[in-house]
């Protein structure tokens, strides 16, 4: 997926994908292979049939990485931004059948639902466009398995930071996140350091933070061959603060003034500067 173009025809790949894992590259250390990401959210079939939005993530991976899988017995696949509960018992599965086949997951799909888009955040009913994200949240269900499967320690999973800042002007015709014409486009302005604390509060609850570490840096880094160095960490400690309603960015040599999706709400755990 680019830009919403599939690749159509994953055949067509698959002489790429066979030399991912057996070139030289600059990261690579003793038993890395060079690593697939695959945004899983295809939009039509093979046949060109439209793909419900809700069905996207599930029909890419059982159709296209099982397929790399079948003929690339030996990728590495990185599924991005996983969304669907579907997805985490998928990456179970391939990883019982001896496929190095990872998850990326982003923690708000573990925060919201399908439902949540439609709070105004004010206890009346509205599309709430700033919560709008693609793939697009799935069922409480959905959610609960891949917040289950992020605090599990398995060493499959691992954070994702998936911001999008759009400027917070309806009155312009694009880069931004409603525009004149009213239409919203996908992606949460979030601030890293918001989006770790809530993961942290997420492990606290669970009484699994002895895990936490694993999955916000060292699984990514093992998974790409990077090494942990000491003078790298960032250091979490205990406080509550509350998040920015708006954060200002430097986008195409202008400020854009994004609201962001967490904007109000009391996280527990700051960085250490």
């Amino acid at each position: 997926n680019a830009g919403g173009h599939d690749v159509d025809d994953i055949a067509a790949i698959i002489p790429c994908i066979k030399a991912m894992v057996s070139t030289s590259w600059k990261h690579k250390q003793a038993g890395r292979k060079m690593v697939l990401k695959i945004h899983c959210e295809r939009k039509f079939t093979s046949l060109g049939r439209r793909i419900a939005i809700d069905d996207r993530e599930r029909v890419a991976v059982e159709r296209d990485v099982e397929f790399i899988l079948k003929e690339v017995p030996e990728a590495v696949i990185e599924i991005c931004h996983v969304s669907d509960g579907d997805t985490i018992e998928a990456i179970r599965y391939y990883q019982k059948q001896g496929f190095c086949v990872t998850g990326e997951i982003s923690p708000h799909y573990t925060e919201y639902t399908n439902d949540d888009l439609y709070e105004d955040g004010y206890d009346g009913t509205g599309f709430n466009s700033h919560r709008f994200c693609l793939p697009k949240f799935k069922s409480a269900k959905d959610r609960r398995i891949i917040l289950d499967a992020m605090v599990s320690g398995e060493s499959w999973w691992h954070y994702g930071d998936d911001g999008a800042c759009h400027d917070d002007n309806p009155v312009l015709e694009k880069g931004v996140k409603i525009n004149v014409h009213g239409i919203t486009l996908g992606g949460q302005t979030q601030l890293p350091e918001a989006v770790v604390s809530y993961t942290l509060e997420q492990f606290a609850a669970a009484d699994q933070l002895r895990h936490a570490q694993a999955f916000l840096v060292d699984n990514a880094r093992d998974l790409y061959g990077f090494q942990t160095h000491e003078e790298e960490r960032t250091v979490f400690f205990y406080q509550p603060w509350i998040v920015p309603e708006v954060h200002s960015k430097s986008l195409l040599d202008k400020t854009s003034n994004c609201k962001v999706a967490m904007g109000g709400q009391e996280r527990h755990f700051k960085a250490a500067l």
